[in-house]
């Protein structure tokens, strides 16, 4: 199964039910994740050019704006993804028994999925952050800009979007053994699923769009 065929099955399966149930709650709670990481981040950079007065003031502030969105933009991915990780799991369910019925699968309970989550998110935000500096410093590079945050983040998406599906089936070791097998895949995968993040609106539907997407794909590489 081709990575496009993956994706387009999985934009089929949001009409279902259960994938409708849960696409509205992860869109409810990506939309408030928004603003607050918004809100927090503009209150912290106020805080810190409070006492600048005249056109410094007004600088900071553009400035701040545009760093504001920066971080939004960057760290939204990992932080929707934790939030919508415990209700994705019944999600991934309903798809391979409408799929995949004679697949045998164990589940995950809903504290596994939730540290999972918590797991991802932890390491994707302090990666993105410590590698920050470098994304701006590439921005005079113009390619390698977006070829830097595309990388970084589909590598990090694919592993989160594949385990999530594939702990259900293997044990970490034959886990760990098919992705390396795929990896290839796998990334581009999670590359595309990284820019679904990046587009506006999109974005909220993301995180259900890519549990979907990734029962096909794993199934596809296991068969």
């Amino acid at each position: 199964m081709t990575l496009l065929a993956a994706f387009r099955l999985a934009l089929q399966d949001l009409r279902a039910p259960e994938a409708r149930r849960v696409l509205w709650r992860s869109v409810g709670l990506s939309v408030a994740v928004f603003g607050v990481l918004a809100v927090g981040v503009q209150a912290g950079i106020g805080a810190l050019t409070g006492d600048q007065a005249g056109w410094i003031r007004t600088l900071l502030d553009i400035l701040g704006g545009l760093a504001t969105l920066a971080v939004v933009w960057i760290v939204f991915p990992s932080v929707a993804t934790f939030f919508a990780g415990a209700m994705l799991d019944g999600l991934v369910g309903g798809v391979e028994q409408r799929h995949y019925p004679r697949q045998d699968a164990t589940g995950s309970s809903w504290s596994e999925s939730l540290a999972a989550s918590a797991r991802f998110a932890l390491v994707a935000i302090a990666l993105n952050l410590v590698l920050l500096p470098m994304y701006i410093g590439l921005l005079f590079v113009p390619p390698l800009a977006p070829v830097a945050f595309f990388s970084v983040n589909g590598y990090l998406l694919c592993r989160e979007y594949f385990e999530l599906v594939a702990l259900r089936h293997l044990d970490p070791r034959a886990l760990a053994a098919l992705r390396k097998q795929h990896g290839g895949r796998l990334f581009l995968a999670g590359v595309i699923l990284a820019l679904l993040f990046a587009v506006p609106v999109v974005n909220l539907f993301a995180p259900v769009l890519g549990a979907a997407a990734m029962v096909h794909v794993f199934h596809g590489l296991k068969r």
